[in-house]
């Protein structure tokens, strides 16, 4: 559960990620794609990451102590004039990125489009009500809503181009949910299934009653409306993106008798069912330190930590 952060680097100073996609050779495989299919997509995910950095960096403008009503609208439209015409480049080249995800089986799970294009709508949406309350706390918390709106999607994207890796790095292409609004739940029951419950809390950080878990801490991606699954992945196997690394959190992996395996091969401590609710809700590891503040503490209830421990078990 504990979160490696490696670094927020600058829109100017993002690693890449190459993901590779199918804009060239549509057939491409894990042991055919070309350099120029792995460039193309480390260019998307170069704006995605830029688009992040901004939207961030927006968020903690606005909620500057020196933030006023007047200096709002030169804040806002600064923002936009940097992001807008990378969101629309992702908009031009997302069809690229379905496409290869549906070439290798997961057509049902091909969102790219779908997410750049309410990242562009929400854009928008913002543009159109921006620094125009009264009240500085108001556009404040609209700026908040969308800056956490754009790193929701942007987080879905990272772990979208992680299952790419996976299948390209010969882990197979294990696809994850469908983004909110693109297929994937927004809400409601989803089931009674606990499995099935707990599913929808890792993935989307949803509870039993149908509504978001509250959370405290975290930063950036991790203040996002979203799961465990936004920074740890679908398959809870850890994400390793241009902004952070996150550990693997499977089952098997966490109450290994050697010792939790951190992304660097190292040994970490052994949780049991009891410790991993703890650092979960609590922030704290079974040696009793405090985990990085990017992790977020969850206001679990009972049903909730208990549906989502049955699913946490599922992952192996």
């Amino acid at each position: 559960m504990r979160t490696r952060i490696l670094a927020f680097a600058s829109a100017g100073l993002l690693a890449v990620i190459a993901c590779g996609d199918s804009s060239t050779n549509p057939g491409a495989t894990p042991t055919n794609a070309d350099r120029s299919d792995r460039t193309q997509i480390a260019n998307y995910q170069d704006l995605t990451g830029r688009v992040q950095s901004a939207a961030l960096s927006y968020r903690a403008a606005m909620g500057a102590p020196t933030m006023t009503v007047a200096g709002c609208p030169a804040a806002h439209d600064a923002y936009d004039a940097q992001v807008r015409p990378w969101v629309s480049q992702m908009v031009q080249m997302s069809g690229a990125m379905d496409g290869f995800i549906g070439a290798h089986d997961g057509t049902a799970y091909a969102d790219m489009s779908c997410v750049a294009i309410a990242m562009l709508a929400d854009l928008d949406a913002h543009g159109r009500v921006a620094c125009t309350f009264a009240s500085l706390s108001d556009n404040q918390a609209e700026a908040f809503r969308h800056a956490d709106v754009m790193a929701s999607y942007g987080a879905q994207v990272y772990a979208r181009c992680g299952q790419m890796m996976g299948g390209l790095d010969g882990g197979g292409y294990r696809w994850g949910p469908m983004a909110p609004g693109c297929g994937g739940p927004a809400g409601g029951t989803n089931s009674g299934d606990p499995v099935a419950l707990g599913e929808r809390i890792f993935n989307w950080g949803i509870g039993v009653d149908g509504q978001p878990i509250v959370r405290n801490g975290g930063f950036g991606m991790m203040m996002m409306r979203s799961g465990c699954a936004g920074c740890h992945g679908s398959d809870g196997r850890g994400l390793r993106t241009m902004m952070f690394t996150t550990p693997n959190i499977t089952y098997p992996n966490l109450t290994d008798p050697s010792g939790m395996r951190d992304p660097d091969g190292s040994r970490g401590p052994t949780f049991t069912d009891d410790l991993i609710r703890r650092a979960v809700v609590e922030g704290i590891d079974p040696d009793g330190e405090r985990l990085d503040t990017a992790m977020p503490r969850w206001q679990l209830s009972d049903q909730d930590w208990d549906d989502l421990l049955l699913f946490l078990k599922t992952l192996r």
